[in-house]
């Protein structure tokens, strides 16, 4: 089991916030040198702050913070991968730093590795940017356009049937009608950032609890 103490966590800097938790979370007597779990952090302070905590153990952490990145790398890589089936050089580096990590590989071997995984990424980083960018421009211009295309038509309709009616109908009419595509634009607009906010936080909500489960599981095993 990994342990730190409120003493190394003040000299790494802990946030305000996450060492008030921490501290609260504990019995009136604990001194700043006793021994706090890495298990308790999570439970007190959630899995962020336990991942942080790793730079402040008093144990050596580096083998654990090892396989626990090794393991968050290859729950991402399904992702590059289902873009880049035919690219291996991501997988690769991951293979091979837990290879390193077993003494299995040099240095040398672990940082050519690293480097052409770091090259995949900036390729997939740019055509992402592009991609992500045209995605957005076109969906914005296809939902502005049939907003547009709907509010016009009722605009046109609204002239047509008021033609024998006096000009300050007519008017009041194509002004309606402009308060809807106004008003359509800004609910499409406020409905897809809301759809986009909430699938980030389920994502991000499903990862931290992935993740906790597995450092956990690592603790235990530690």
């Amino acid at each position: 089991m990994l342990h730190t103490t409120l003493e190394l966590c003040k000299e790494e800097n802990a946030c305000s916030e996450g060492y008030r938790a921490l501290k609260k979370s504990l019995p009136y007597c604990h001194k700043d040198t006793d021994l706090i779990s890495l298990k308790h952090v999570v439970e007190s302070n959630g899995i962020e702050d336990a991942i942080w905590a790793l730079r402040a153990t008093v144990e050596d952490s580096k083998d654990f913070y090892g396989r626990f990145a090794i393991w968050c790398a290859r729950q991402s890589l399904q992702y590059y991968e289902s873009e880049y089936p035919e690219d291996t050089r991501v997988r690769d580096c991951i293979d091979c730093t837990e290879q390193y990590m077993g003494g299995t590989v040099t240095k040398e071997e672990l940082e050519s590795a690293a480097e052409s995984a770091w090259s995949a990424w900036s390729a997939a980083e740019s055509a992402w940017s592009a991609r992500s960018a045209w995605s957005a421009r076109s969906a914005w211009s296809a939902a502005e356009s049939a907003a547009e295309s709907a509010a016009e038509s009722a605009a046109e309709s609204a002239r047509s049937a008021a033609e024998s009616a006096a000009e300050s109908a007519a008017e009041s009419a194509w002004s309606a009608a402009e308060s809807a595509r106004s008003a359509a634009r800004s609910a499409a607009r406020s409905a897809a950032e809301s759809a986009r906010s909430a699938a980030r936080s389920a994502a991000r909500s499903a990862a931290l609890e992935a993740q906790r489960d597995k450092f956990l599981e690592l603790l235990g095993g530690n």
